[in-house]
């Protein structure tokens, strides 16, 4: 649904077809490497696994550090990479090679969080 849209935001308009889809279970092996390093970066900075949940006492280079930064974008490029699978499993066309860009979603002077730019780049 857009982002301009009121309530009832997140129901489909009346009439519309909506169809949900779930793949296969992904092998947790997929994710061990990036789990791993997001730990390590946690017990480094103090934030170890009894604080899961705490985000506002979470350190700030946990948070936005260029570490965090880059296993968070790994981490997003490897969901991409199963959703383009079901896709293809599906029978589905290939998305725009810019959906797997963040440049895609920001507006200039974008100021809310979650607006996205997807009719202005498209």
């Amino acid at each position: 649904m857009h982002e301009s849209r009121r309530f009832p935001r997140l129901l489909p308009r009346v009439g519309k077809n909506v169809k949900v889809v779930f793949g296969k279970p992904v092998d947790a092996a997929r994710w061990k490497d990036v789990r791993g390093e997001w730990e390590k970066l946690c017990e480094v900075h103090g934030f170890g696994k009894d604080r899961v949940g705490d985000s506002q006492n979470m350190p700030q280079e946990v948070k936005t550090g260029e570490d965090a930064v880059r296993l968070r974008i790994e981490t997003t490029a490897r969901v991409r990479e199963e959703v383009v699978r079901l896709r293809r499993e599906l029978g589905w066309s290939e998305e725009e090679p810019t959906a797997k860009l963040v440049e895609t979603y920001k507006e200039v002077g974008m100021t809310k969080e979650g607006k996205t730019a997807w009719k202005t780049n498209v």
